[in-house]
């Protein structure tokens, strides 16, 4: 069982040692900082369930600290330590949102109360943001939109493994919404811990391990508190490890290891700690191609793969882009949505184009075309000029014939200018689009094979 974590400031080292060692009595795992800064320095990576703060310190005092915790951490709970007789501080603490304050000289059974109900009121108040979350954004396919054949197997396939503790794989391109599958199947399962997601690829790999499984303080240079890693924090829920094959050799062999023992070891730690996660995995890589390179381990790949989820490119659903483009218009502009009309031009660049970026790039196109129209018609001046004028279709020089006798790459560079300027009645500006080129390239190419760069521009 995973121990509860209170953090204790205070300049008076041997007031807080004595905290600490109460609070230890008591079975919870404490962090000691003797100034406000050093425990800021902790606050955007550790987390804490409960802040014990003084309110006599030097440089920063105790209600400046508790406005600062505040800015960053909304949620957290604070208790201010202030001498006896300072009534009108603790009200000041209070009104600024400490939970309570307790005064010096503290009285252990004061203290172990006022702790137990502190920490009672923080599981509260998680228990009900998780709720909020849970009735506000319920993920029953509403955020996930298609009526296509492969986004209803989609759906389907959510629907078989959301209530099971199988392990999945969402494969697909970046942008085609695997994260939204992965909270659709947590939010439609019986779990109801939190939905925790990590983007293997934004942290450094020698930093994989850490942030996976935490760490103790003083396990290396820096731990200066115990950090809990994303499997601790999601436990009773579900873990998603997006691009999954970004994590390093060394944390597979960890990772396996808590799939299949269901126990893990934060860095530092001399015993193992149960885990009940549920994990799902994404990638858009080739993991059996990472199997048969040595990148990615076998025996991983088919725990991780036991129901994999294929997500189509939005280029292959494209019946499915009228209902995005409601969809994004209705969540970017709900209260005008139904008011908003799209200019034919611009629906047709917006269903005919290829979209590379998948469904985030529509809904981002969607997004800036509603502010630059400020929330009325979207016209084709409001959205990206690459859509009307997409990238040159490359030729593959595999699909060109060389004859036996060989072939001149001037003569052909030649043919094509002439053939680019004849197409375009001689326009140099029409033909360097047409090749690729900016103008001056053109002209450049005229002069080397002696066409009349004076001609019509």
């Amino acid at each position: 069982m995973f121990k509860q974590t209170i953090a204790v400031v205070d300049d008076d080292r041997n007031g807080a040692k004595l905290i600490g060692m109460l609070l230890n009595d008591e079975g919870y795992e404490v962090a000691i900082f003797n100034d406000a800064t050093s425990c800021l320095d902790t606050l955007l990576d550790t987390h804490y369930d409960l802040f014990l703060v003084d309110y006599r310190m030097p440089q920063m005092n105790g209600i400046q600290l508790l406005f600062e915790i505040k800015k960053y951490r909304p949620e957290a709970v604070v208790v201010m330590i202030t001498a006896f007789g300072t009534i009108e501080v603790a009200v000041e603490a209070m009104q600024l949102g400490a939970y309570d304050f307790i005064t010096k000289p503290i009285d252990r059974d004061a203290l172990k109360l006022m702790v137990q109900n502190a920490l009672r009121f923080a599981q509260l108040q998680a228990e009900n943001r998780h709720l909020r979350e849970e009735l506000n954004a319920r993920y029953r396919f509403e955020n996930l939109v298609g009526k296509s054949l492969a986004m209803q197997e989609v759906f389907h396939r959510i629907q078989q493994v959301a209530e099971m503790e199988t392990t999945v794989l969402i494969l697909g391109e970046t942008g085609t919404g695997k994260e939204l599958v992965a909270k659709a199947i947590h939010y439609n399962s019986h779990r109801r811990g939190r939905f925790v997601p990590v983007n293997c690829s934004a942290i450094p790999k020698g930093l994989v391990a850490s942030e996976l499984f935490g760490y103790k303080k003083g396990a290396f240079t820096g731990a200066v508190a115990d950090k809990k890693g994303r499997f601790e924090l999601a436990h009773g829920g579900t873990l998603f490890l997006d691009e999954v094959g970004e994590i390093p050799l060394e944390t597979q062999v960890q990772l396996l290891r808590v799939l299949q023992e269901k126990t893990m070891m934060p860095l530092g730690s001399e015993g193992e700690l149960a885990v009940d996660v549920r994990v799902i995995t994404a990638t858009n890589a080739d993991l059996q191609r990472g199997v048969e390179t040595g990148t990615f381990r076998p025996d991983l790949y088919y725990r991780l793969n036991v129901f994999p989820i294929v997500l189509p490119p939005l280029t292959n659903r494209k019946g499915d882009i009228p209902l995005l483009i409601h969809h994004f218009t209705n969540e970017f502009a709900p209260e005008h949505a139904e008011q908003i009309s799209i200019h034919p031009k611009a629906y047709e660049a917006l269903t005919t184009y290829s979209w590379p970026g998948n469904v985030r790039e529509l809904a981002n196109v969607i997004e800036s075309a509603l502010v630059l129209s400020g929330e009325g018609d979207i016209r084709p001046e409001h959205l990206p000029e690459s859509m009307f004028n997409p990238p040159h279709k490359l030729i593959d020089p595999l699909d060109l014939e060389i004859p036996d006798e060989g072939i001149s790459l001037l003569a052909v560079e030649k043919g094509l200018i002439k053939k680019a300027l004849e197409k375009t009645g001689g326009n140099q500006t029409r033909a360097a689009k047409l090749l690729g080129l900016k103008r001056h390239a053109l002209i450049y190419r005229m002069e080397k094979f002696q066409f009349n760069p004076n001609r019509r521009s």
